[in-house]
């Protein structure tokens, strides 16, 4: 047995681990700068981006989120299992021990002869206590590499909950501003349709007095039904918007009614966007996280089954106590055994090295999955910054639409009442008016919303210093 020990001295003095070893991918490829021009720039923090919106309901809606967002509470949930499969593959690092405990009670009867009397029942009982020990001595790696794969895994399920941090802010911020969009625009259809009300009570009058014909009375009455059927849809857009808030922050539809039913502006959207470069995306977004982490679990996969090429060998140990008593005896014995176990599947009609192969191809999917996500990173980002760019440019030219068509309104009605402009002309002012008007504040929202979009798909919301901490 010598010689078995001088081979496991030798062994254990040769551990290392097989497979490949995980070099993370170069960020160098990645674009130095943004083909959209960023224009004026904020600062590079992107964790608390909402603050800067400077809009105090929004900021309570996001403590409210952080405190009962039943999303949060999944994630993290889903992080704790992941941290505690972590767990599970160290104990492979650690020796098992295991007791065992037995009693039996066996009955039976004694051989017949012609000196004894009829056979008589006995019973005798059993008792066997045990222990046992295994060690599997990590020679080639197996257990370091599962540790190792468990590991990446377990910050993947972190990074997916950054991820849903991220996609939770930017949710309730953008319903936030759909919400107060929403609102300014009911109160340009309530004020748009109260000055029409006012018209058609003034042409009443005038074809009460046979100045105007009917049909300019009906033309107004039509005017003024069209601008209110927008009204109910609006509502029941801002009633959605409430609802769709009080889920978001872990609450029951209708509890946010009160706090969010009075009407307020659209949040002022910073001077610049937030200067952060493609590099810095890669390194911010969760998602690139996630899958750069299951890139590295795959690549240890590899490892895990590279080591079944090699013999395994593991360090084994007992101790048993057993006693038995009846009728007829008592007696009680006990054993012990210690040293070392190999073994190696030398044959396996090529079941070892067809996992490997395909441990690699997982590991080639996950590459191919980790640059396609950086991809189309980089493609929304660039994608929510046109849009932002345009939808500003827009903005600025219904903004001037809406002063032009006030101007026009008063002009017309000033022309109709002294007698020298046709009634269409009041009404075609009038419609104009309402539709510069929602469409103004419909873009407003919109451009708000363009910006979180950018926020969002620039990776903002969850606290880079804090990467190591649960999030």
């Amino acid at each position: 047995m010598h010689w078995l020990v001088l081979l496991c001295a030798l062994l254990l003095a040769a551990c290392a681990k097989v497979g490949p070893d995980y070099t993370p991918p170069p960020v160098e490829e990645v674009p130095a700068a943004w083909v959209q021009p960023l224009g004026p720039r904020q600062s590079t923090q992107l964790a608390g981006w909402w603050r800067a919106l400077e809009d105090p309901a929004l900021n309570a809606l996001m403590v409210e989120a952080d405190e009962s967002s039943p999303d949060l509470e999944a994630a993290a949930a889903r992080v704790a299992a992941a941290r505690a499969a972590v767990g599970v593959a160290n104990a492979g690092r650690i020796p098992q021990v295991g007791l065992e405990a037995e009693t039996a009670r066996a009955k039976g009867s004694r051989e017949m002869s012609a000196s004894v009397p009829p056979p008589q029942q006995r019973i005798d009982t059993f008792d066997t206590l045990g222990a046992g020990a295994a060690w599997e001595v990590d020679l080639f790696g197996r257990v370091a590499r599962a540790v190792e794969a468990t590991g990446a895994e377990s910050q993947a399920a972190v990074a997916d909950a950054r991820g849903v941090r991220v996609t939770l802010y930017a949710d309730i911020a953008q319903t936030y501003v759909s919400l107060r969009a929403l609102q300014a625009r009911l109160a340009y259809a309530h004020g748009n349709a109260a000055a029409q009300a006012k018209t058609r009570d003034l042409v009443r009058h005038k074809h009460e007095a046979g100045l105007v014909s009917e049909l300019d009375l009906r033309q107004a009455e039509r005017n003024l039904a069209v601008t209110r059927s927008a009204i109910p849809s609006l509502e029941a857009g801002i009633d959605s918007a409430r609802y769709r808030l009080a889920v978001l922050t872990g609450q029951t539809p209708g509890a946010l009614d009160e706090a969010l039913r009075t009407k307020a502006p659209i949040p002022a959207l910073p001077e610049g966007i937030i200067g952060v470069v493609p590099r810095d995306v890669v390194r911010q977004r969760p998602d690139i996280r996630a899958a750069e982490r299951r890139l590295a679990a795959a690549v240890a996969r590899v490892g895990v089954a590279t080591a079944d090429l090699y013999p395994r060998l593991s360090l084994l140990g007992s101790f048993t106590q057993s006693a038995a008593s009846g009728p007829l005896m008592v007696s009680s014995a006990s054993g012990w055994s210690f040293g070392p176990s190999l073994t190696w599947s030398v044959f396996t009609g090529g079941r070892v090295r067809a996992q490997i192969k395909a441990q690699e191809a997982e590991a080639e999917a996950a590459r191919a999955m980790y640059e396609g996500t950086v991809l189309r990173a980089l493609a929304e980002v660039e994608t929510a910054l046109s849009a932002y760019a345009h939808e500003g440019k827009r903005l600025v030219a219904l903004e001037r639409s809406v002063q032009a068509a006030r101007k026009s309104e008063k002009l017309v009605q000033a022309a109709y009442d002294a007698g020298l402009a046709d009634f269409q002309n009041v009404l075609d002012a009038q419609r104009a008016l309402f539709e510069q008007e929602d469409a103004a504040a419909a873009s407003r929202g919109a451009l708000a919303q363009g910006y979180i979009t950018i926020v969002r798909a620039m990776g903002g919301g969850w606290q880079a210093e804090q990467e190591e901490k649960a999030p």
